[in-house]
């Protein structure tokens, strides 16, 4: 008889989480550096302001509550909640992601 066991753990995105070093070597993608759960709303903030330096840091925006609506929305978000999020914000969101083979 073989038993094998893992632990199940869907993606869930929450705080800073360090970029692929051959994602960050382009310096294409804005990473910013916080310490919350509040990965998602400060992504779209920093996505729609031109930051001051440093540009990873989340006191280079202007807070996402004065920005964004997120009312009813639990945090880290949920892929399912992400269409309620565009129609409080009329936005939209492409989310994308990265698998290694």
């Amino acid at each position: 008889m073989e038993v094998n066991l893992n632990k199940y753990n869907p993606f869930k995105a929450s705080s800073y989480i360090k970029l692929p070093e051959e994602i960050a070597l382009k310096t294409a993608v804005v990473n910013i550096r916080n310490t919350d759960e509040y990965c998602f709303p400060w992504s779209i903030v920093a996505a729609l302001n031109k930051p001051s330096v440093p540009v990873d840091k989340v006191t280079s925006y202007p807070h996402f509550n004065t920005i964004l609506s997120v009312s009813g929305i639990d945090f880290p978000i949920a892929l399912k909640d992400i269409s309620k999020f565009e129609l409080l914000n009329d936005i939209s969101i492409n989310v994308y992601t990265i698998e290694k083979f």
